[in-house]
């Protein structure tokens, strides 16, 4: 069996060569540093993610021990580590909000928005950063109305939520005073969230609005039996599939559009074409690399023997690369029938942000092809998020060209304008 090593010195700016390898020597791969077993093909991948019975997200917090001072962080407090009929019972309380019909009537304020933000660049220098810019202000912007919360907390918000996905990174680092300064920074994001939002809870409690955040408040008062941890859970869940999801799909989308020169032009020459490029992203380099489940009894996968208690990792990158489901899986074309991927994951657990996600990504590359066609990578690297789990970008420096006046004629002595 073939061993993935996530820290291995590339994998991070292109994981794909990897993937490759390992899925084509089998369906299954030792993925380092944790010891778990990957799963790498598409229809192996699907066989885990449709059965939450034999495949569970429950239990994981075992595997994954907490920060101190972090706990409401860790994996097995969130709706991501419930099974069925929990799962199913909390993840009742957010699923209207996120609906493709509820997200359809946010579209005017999120096209608002961007309009505003890809203004202030137009009206900046030619180099900015995309994902400082725009990828993150957008989306944290519409999470905190859609929850009732300050948007002015922007940066505080998009620090919390970059703080909670790099709970597993910084837990297997090897370098441990970079670890334990991560671990408090960490456990100082924990605390600051838990006050914040347990003010907010408790305001909502008095005066309710017409949010997220009173809706479940007010379900938890009527007695759907949800905890007050559980509240602050699906809060949680709500602030990075908010805005980690948009930010990470956005910037590794235009990374791809722009380093291929004929598909950004075909983009902005159609900027209908934007959904599909939204796709066709998600297929090809989508915002979760892989997920975590724990068998429950022993089975197979691709004919290999799994004993029951092992820890899988359905490696979402990897089946959306598989050659046996997509044509040419390695090209990046916007024209193509991307539909079948499997990027926000499948069943019960499919990305609740999905379709927020999908609308803010294709709504920001229209404005951006149509307002800024002339748009290149700049000669600075991008800089990726540290996670081993979610894959993203904290940087994405951007270049465009700056079209200057031509300065206007001048007039001669005395003429006036009406006769120039």
């Amino acid at each position: 069996m073939e061993t993935l090593d996530l820290r291995k010195p590339g994998f991070r700016a292109d994981p794909s060569p990897e993937l490759s390898r390992v899925r084509e020597a089998g369906p299954l791969c030792r993925i380092e540093p944790f010891g778990f077993l990957g799963v790498t093909r598409f229809g192996d991948v699907l066989q885990v993610l449709k059965n939450p019975k034999l495949y569970s997200s429950a239990g994981l917090e075992a595997y994954f021990p907490a920060i101190p001072g972090a706990e409401l962080f860790s994996v097995g407090r969130t709706l991501i580590g419930m099974d069925p009929p929990d799962h199913a019972r909390v993840r009742r309380l957010i699923q209207r909000a996120f609906t493709i019909q509820e997200m359809a009537a946010w579209e005017p304020r999120i096209e608002g928005l961007t309009r505003g933000l890809i203004d202030k660049v137009l009206t900046g220098g030619p180099a900015f950063d995309l994902i400082a810019d725009l990828a993150t202000p957008l989306p944290v912007r519409v999470i905190a109305a859609m929850l009732g919360v300050d948007p002015e907390r922007g940066p505080d918000f998009k620090r919390w939520s970059d703080d909670m996905v790099s709970v597993r990174s910084v837990q297997i680092a090897t370098d441990s005073e970079w670890r334990r300064r991560r671990e408090r920074e960490i456990a100082q994001s924990c605390t600051e969230f838990t006050e914040y939002f347990e003010q907010v809870i408790a305001a909502r409690r008095r005066e309710p609005q017409d949010d997220l955040i009173s809706a479940i408040v007010r379900a938890a008062d009527e007695g759907q039996i949800i905890t007050p941890a559980e509240i602050l859970s699906l809060t949680r869940l709500m602030l990075v599939a908010g805005n980690e999801t948009t930010t990470n799909l956005l910037g590794s989308a235009l990374m791809a559009l722009l380093r291929r020169p004929e598909q950004w032009r075909a983009l902005t020459q159609n900027p209908e074409l934007a959904a599909n490029a939204v796709e066709e992203a998600l297929r090809f380099d989508g915002p979760v690399l892989m997920l975590t489940r724990r068998v429950t009894q022993d089975t197979e996968i691709g004919g290999v023997r799994v004993a029951a208690d092992t820890v899988v990792m359905p490696m979402l990158a990897s089946a959306n690369r598989d050659p046996r489901q997509f044509a040419d899986p390695d090209r990046f074309d916007i024209r193509r029938d991307a539909s079948g991927h499997i990027a926000f994951g499948l069943g019960v657990h499919l990305c609740v942000g999905a379709p927020l996600a999908r609308i803010e990504t294709r709504i920001a590359l229209a404005h951006l092809a149509a307002r800024c066609p002339d748009l290149a990578l700049a000669d600075t690297p991008p800089v990726w998020l540290d996670s081993l789990i979610l894959r993203g970008l904290k940087a994405l420096p951007l270049t465009r060209t700056v079209h200057v006046p031509e300065p206007m004629a001048a007039r001669p002595a005395g003429a006036s304008v009406a006769t120039l």
